[in-house]
């Protein structure tokens, strides 16, 4: 155990945010420490750490709200697409964004995943980052939108190892 680890940090408070509606964890949360130094020292050592197999970042926040980059309007105020399809406003497209995965699963998993269910993908790839890990995501091509729309219906309540499988179109190709 390092020097660090064997000290303790005067944590003031601390929370996980949480999606209202689901009450699952958006990833992120907020620590309050007893000063700016205990703050400093946390984010020298914790920085780019991992937390269950995860990185980390630790970051000096502030209390104001975040400035919004592009978009001057609240999530809620902006206009959705007047092509939408799907419930997360995005486009339909041929590609589906599967979320959520074991970190264990790889593209054979994902490609079993939709041959249980009788859908017949195009291609199927598990998203690994630079260090060779993978993202915990997915993506899914079918060979039309219909195809797709039909494979994300059939995706609603399913899981793997246990965990809620997220799926939506993909943003990127919408």
């Amino acid at each position: 155990m390092n020097h660090f680890q064997a000290q303790s940090l005067a944590v003031v408070s601390a929370s996980v945010q949480r999606h209202a509606d689901t009450g699952r964890s958006k990833g992120w949360g907020l620590v309050t420490l007893d000063s700016h130094d205990t703050m400093q020292l946390a984010i020298r050592h914790l920085n780019d750490s991992e937390l269950d197999g995860r990185k980390i970042i630790v970051r000096e926040g502030s209390k104001e709200p975040p400035a919004r980059e592009g978009n001057s309007k609240p999530r809620q105020a902006r206009a959705a697409k007047p092509d939408w399809q799907g419930s997360n406003g995005v486009a339909a497209s041929n590609t589906l964004y599967v979320g959520n995965l074991p970190w264990s699963s790889g593209t054979d998993d994902l490609t079993g995943m939709f041959g249980r269910l009788g859908l017949a993908p195009t291609s199927c790839e598990v998203v690994y980052g630079r260090d060779g890990r993978s993202r915990g995501y997915g993506l899914v091509n079918f060979s039309d939108k219909a195809a797709a729309e039909s494979a994300l219906n059939a995706l609603a309540g399913q899981q793997i190892d246990g965990r809620d499988v997220a799926v939506r179109f993909d943003k990127k190709t919408g």
